[in-house]
């Protein structure tokens, strides 16, 4: 039973789903990285805030720059403006593509009634880019998560697992393809210790390399996982380990 522990590198690679978990963060620090300007601006009240009914006031734009990050070719430009709120005047800067206003321009400002210090020039955003790259960064973060979450549970059904050998009972194609291949819904069933049946399903675009080796949850059976699906060598570590 002592031997019975994966080691750090393989818990690395459930937790991060191998290959895949791998790709999930390159593409979070990628994105991340080109994000720096996005997050130097990032205004989340007013993503918060400036919705639904908003009233409308008078500012005046003190001070107009061109950024960096161009859309379409078009740059992004800066506008300093200052608000003249019902409590009192406020500054802030919102964003826009294209040349829009002079120095000293009136502008009108939207704001939010309950909250006048949360505001931005109408048609505009506060942060720059319109938060644009939020949605790829966020998606990435999520794959990342999901990849996370779904590792524990594997690591949880590992901890717990009994050995099994399963049959062959259905393959179905789903409409995945990975790499021009069709991605296969393999389903093997197995018996327990105890003697009762059950069933351990996975996608792979690989079902000819995916065998009925499987480590099942011993207290919930209806919980299992091939040892062939799991990555890098986790299957061959578990088979040896769980074995003794």
């Amino acid at each position: 039973m002592t031997r019975r522990k994966l080691p750090t590198s393989n818990k690395f690679a459930l937790l991060i789903n191998g290959k895949w978990g791998l790709i999930a963060l390159a593409l979070f620090i990628f994105q991340f990285l080109i994000s720096n300007h996005f997050f130097s601006t990032f205004d989340p009240y007013a993503f918060i805030y400036l919705r639904g009914e908003l009233k409308t006031g008078k500012g005046k734009v003190v001070d107009v720059f061109e950024t960096s990050l161009t859309v379409n070719d078009i740059p992004m430009y800066g506008y300093d403006y200052v608000f003249y709120a019902p409590d009192g005047d406020y500054y802030w800067t919102s964003y826009k593509r294209g040349d829009q206003y002079d120095i000293g321009d009136d502008v009108k400002v939207e704001y939010n009634p309950d909250k006048p210090y949360i505001h931005r020039i109408k048609g505009m955003s506060n942060t720059l880019g319109g938060g644009m790259f939020l949605l790829p960064l966020f998606a990435s973060f999520v794959w990342i998560s999901y990849n996370f979450i779904s590792g524990l549970k594997k690591m949880k059904i590992i901890n717990n697992g009994e050995l099994a050998k399963g049959k062959l009972v259905d393959k179905e194609p789903t409409l995945m393809q990975v790499n021009d291949q069709a991605v296969y819904n393999v389903i093997f069933s197995f018996e327990t210790k105890e003697g009762l049946t059950y069933e351990a399903s996975t996608k792979t675009h690989q079902s000819e390399d995916v065998g009925g080796r499987l480590i099942y949850d011993k207290d919930n059976p209806d919980k299992a996982l091939l040892l062939d699906s799991l990555p890098w060598n986790t299957g061959e570590v578990i088979q040896e380990r769980w074995s003794e």
